[in-house]
């Protein structure tokens, strides 16, 4: 799906089109935390059979030589839209709580 987005407001992150959110993470792949794994809980799904709306909480934690420390806490709000092919994410936005 090229008609995408990616925000994260908190860090001026404003993506639009496909190709733009993937030059974007081959530019920064470089920089994210090493150890780096994000664990959801807390969803919330809605829709109507074409689109769905899901929200869930993003804790992202760290493993730094086997110690496992907080990074970052948010939300997630995505847009999913039905297509041909299956469910496809056209919207993808995080709220950073710290």
């Amino acid at each position: 799906m090229e008609d995408v987005s990616f925000v994260v407001a908190e860090l001026s992150i404003d993506l639009q089109r496909r190709d733009a959110i993937v030059a974007w993470t081959k530019a920064n792949a470089a920089s994210f935390p090493p150890g780096l794994a994000h664990v959801w809980s807390n969803f919330v799904i809605g829709g109507d059979g074409q689109t769905a709306e899901l929200s869930c909480i993003s804790r992202s934690i760290q493993n730094l030589e086997g110690e496992i420390k907080p990074y970052v806490v948010g939300r997630y709000f995505e847009t999913l839209v039905k297509t041909p092919e299956g469910w496809r994410l056209k919207d993808h936005r995080l709220q950073l709580k710290a």
